[in-house]
C-alpha cells in the first residue's frame, strides 16, 4: 500500500487506534503533516501510515526515514520521529526508539512546543523501562504526568499511568502497578480506550498473577483479547495470547499453554515482530525441555538467540544464551553448557539484569557440580542466593538452597545436607508461589532426602 486511500476501511480503524494510544497530540500533528507538508514529505508520511495500518512496521520506518530526510522544519521532524518511535516500540528496538525520542524532544524545544517535549519524554520512558533503566523511566514518567495535566491531554495521562504500571511490575511491586492500572482504566473506559485499554488490562493481569489471583488475571486477559480482536490488532492479540499461555503454564495446563504460545508465535511471525517471536520461541522451548525433546528445545533457543543478536536485544540475548546452556547441560554436554552460561552471565551482568544473572549463577553451580568443581559451585550458589534475597524471589531462594544440599551430599557432608532438607521444607511452606511451581521444588526436596537416605544406607552396609 502506498497511500491512505488504499487502506481497507477495517485497517483504517486499526491505524487510528494505534496512533491514538500515543495521545491526542499525535493525531493533531499527523493532520498538520498531511495538510501542510510538501508533496514528497506528505507522500512519505501517507505511505508510512499505510504500512503501519498493515502492521508492517519495518516498511513504515523506511518511508518515515525518507520523509525525515526531505525536510528541515523542526515541527515536521518531530512529528515523523514520534511515528518512528512508535514503530520501533512495536519492533522492540529500544535503543533506536530512545534515539528517535531524543529527536522529538530536541525538535520540540526548537519550535518550542511543550507537547512534543512531553511526548518525547514519554517515549524515552518506554524505551528506558524496556531496557531496564528503571530510575530514568520513572523520572521521565513523573515529568510527563505533570505536563499531561498542564496540557489537559487525558490520553497522555492514561498512557503515563499504563507505563508506570509496567515500571512497577519490573520492580516487583504489583500493588503499585495495580493502582496505576486502576487510574488509567478510569480514564480509558470513558473514552473507549481501544489498544491502550488492552495494554492496561494486560499490565493489570500481570499484577494479579504476581499476587496469586489467577482467576482475576484470566478474566482481564479475556477482556483484553476481546478488545484487540475487535480492533483487528494482530500484534496486540499476540501479546495477550502469550500472557494467557504464561498463566496456563503457571497453573500446570501445559498443553493449553503450548497452544496459546504457538498461536502467539504465528501472529508474531505474520507481523514480523522479533522480540515477540523470541518470547514465543523461549516459551515453546521450555515445554520441549519438560518433555526431554532436547534437539527441539535447542533449535528454538538457538533461533531466539540469533534473533536477539541481530536486533541488538542484549537482555534477551543473555537470557536465551543461558537457556541454551541449560539444554546442553540436561543433554549431557556439561563443558559446552559451562561456556554458554558463562557467556550469558557476562552479558546479563554488563546490562544490570540481576534476575537473569541470578538464574545463570544457580545453573552454573549445577554444571560445576557435574564437573566436580565444588569450590566454584559453592561460591556461585552463595552469590545466586544473595541476588534471590535482594529480589525477594522466595521460591528461587529455596531452589538455590536445595542445590547447596546436593553439593553437600556430593562432598560427603551428610549432616549438613540433612539440615538443608529441613530448612528448605520450612522455607517452601512459608514461600508464596503457584502450586505447580511449589510442587516442582517440593519434589526436588524429596529427591534430595531420598539420595541422602541411600548414601547413609551405603555407609552402613560398608561398615
Amino acid at each position: 500500500m502506498e497511500s491512505l486511500n488504499e487502506i481497507p476501511p477495517e485497517r483504517r480503524e486499526v491505524l487510528l487506534r494505534m496512533v491514538v494510544q500515543y495521545g491526542e497530540m499525535v493525531v493533531r500533528e499527523i493532520a498538520k503533516l498531511l495538510k501542510r507538508s510538501p508533496v514528497d514529505l506528505g507522500q512519505s508520511v501517507q505511505s508510512g501510515l499505510a504500512c503501519m495500518a498493515a502492521e508492517d512496521f519495518e516498511g513504515a520506518l523506511k518511508h518515515f526515514r525518507k520523509g525525515s530526510r526531505s525536510t528541515k522544519e523542526p515541527e515536521f521532524i518531530a512529528g515523523i520521529a514520534v511515528l518512528m518511535s512508535q514503530c520501533l516500540d512495536f519492533l522492540g528496538r529500544w535503543d533506536e526508539m530512545n534515539e528517535a525520542a531524543g529527536v522529538v524532544i530536541r525538535s520540540g524545544d526548537a519550535i518550542p512546543d511543550v507537547g512534543f517535549r512531553a511526548m518525547g519524554l514519554l517515549l524515552e520512558a518506554v524505551a528506558a523501562g524496556e531496557s531496564g533503566r528503571l530510575a530514568i523511566a520513572e523520572s521521565r514518567l513523573q515529568t510527563v504526568k505533570a505536563l499531561a495535566v498542564k496540557l489537559g491531554d487525558q490520553q497522555m495521562q492514561a498512557l503515563a499511568f499504563v507505563d508506570m504500571a509496567a515500571l512497577e511490575l519490573s520492580r516487583r511491586n504489583p500493588a503499585a502497578a495495580r493502582e496505576a492500572c486502576e487510574r488509567a482504566y478510569e480514564i480509558l473506559r470513558k473514552q473507549s480506550g481501544g489498544i491502550l485499554l488492552s495494554v492496561c488490562l494486560n499490565n493489570w493481569a500481570s499484577a494479579d498473577v504476581a499476587t496469586y489471583e489467577p482467576v482475576a488475571a484470566y478474566n482481564k486477559l479475556q477482556k483484553s483479547l476481546y478488545v484487540v480482536r475487535r480492533e483487528g490488532f494482530l500484534t496486540g492479540e499476540a501479546d495477550v495470547l502469550a500472557q494467557l499461555g504464561g498463566l496456563a503454564g503457571q497453573l500446570g495446563y501445559l498443553d493449553e499453554a503450548e497452544e496459546q504460545f504457538s498461536r502467539s508465535l504465528e501472529l508474531s511471525s505474520r507481523v514480523a515482530s522479533p522480540h515477540r517471536i523470541v518470547r514465543a520461541d523461549r516459551a515453546l522451548a521450555r515445554f520441549a525441555l519438560i518433555r526431554a525433546e532436547y534437539d527441539k528445545a535447542g533449535d528454538l533457543y538457538q533461533h531466539a538467540n540469533e534473533m536477539c543478536r541481530r536486533s541488538g536485544d542484549r537482555k534477551q540475548e543473555g537470557r536465551t544464551r543461558g537457556e541454551l546452556g541449560l539444554v546442553r547441560f540436561q543433554d549431557g554436554r556439561s563443558k559446552q553448557a559451562y561456556n554458554d552460561m558463562m557467556a550469558a552471565l557476562e552479558i546479563s551482568r554488563s546490562i544490570g539484569d540481576k534476575e537473569a544473572a541470578g538464574a545463570h549463577l544457580a545453573n552454573l553451580a549445577n554444571v560445576c557440580m557435574d564437573l566436580e568443581l565444588y569450590e566454584e559451585a559453592e561460591s556461585l550458589l552463595f552469590e545466586a542466593g544473595e541476588i534471590d534475597r535482594e529480589l525477594g524471589d522466595e521460591l528461587r531462594e529455596v531452589s538455590c538452597r536445595l542445590s547447596l544440599g546436593h553439593l553437600r551430599l556430593k562432598q560427603g557432608r551428610l549432616e549438613e545436607a540433612k539440615a538443608i532438607v529441613s530448612t528448605t521444607q520450612e522455607m517452601l511452606t512459608a514461600a508464596k508461589a503457584y502450586k505447580v511451581d511449589a510442587s516442582t521444588v517440593g519434589r526436588g526436596i524429596d529427591i534430595l532426602a531420598e539420595k541422602i537416605g541411600e548414601a547413609e544406607r551405603q555407609i552402613g552396609e560398608s561398615i
